[in-house]
């Protein structure tokens, strides 16, 4: 999931297609539709890929419940202020960053492929 948000969010921003831009051309939506087929290839062609993606999205939601939360209870308006919106981004990026460092690294559990190994 957090890397459809990447591919959407990111190609809008950078085209200027977000906005209405005059700048934005009718090839974005099927250059995202494109990019976002070859992550789910490759997820699905790559399993222990898939399991670090899945274990990192897991830890995304985590954060992401958490900055709404704290937002909530500091009453930050909407919509998110610019400084508010880039700590929120960092640590969705770095709790997705660390849950699939943590789940490569074994930690909590180990990756399943790994515990059934005979010897």
């Amino acid at each position: 999931l957090p890397l459809a948000l990447a591919i959407a969010y990111g190609g809008g921003a950078l085209t200027g297609c977000d906005r209405a831009a005059s700048s934005c051309t009718g090839l974005v939506e099927p250059i995202q539709l494109g990019l976002m087929a070859a992550v789910l290839a490759a997820l699905a062609l790559l399993p222990r890929l898939a399991y670090l993606a899945a274990v990192g999205s897991f830890t995304f939601g985590f954060a992401a419940l958490a900055v709404v939360l704290v937002y909530s209870a500091i009453q930050v308006p909407q919509p998110l202020p610019q400084p508010f919106l880039a700590i929120a981004v960092l640590v969705w990026v770095a709790a997705y960053l660390l849950g699939s460092y943590a789940a490569a690294r074994d930690i909590p559990i180990t990756r399943p492929w790994v515990g059934f190994r005979r010897g």
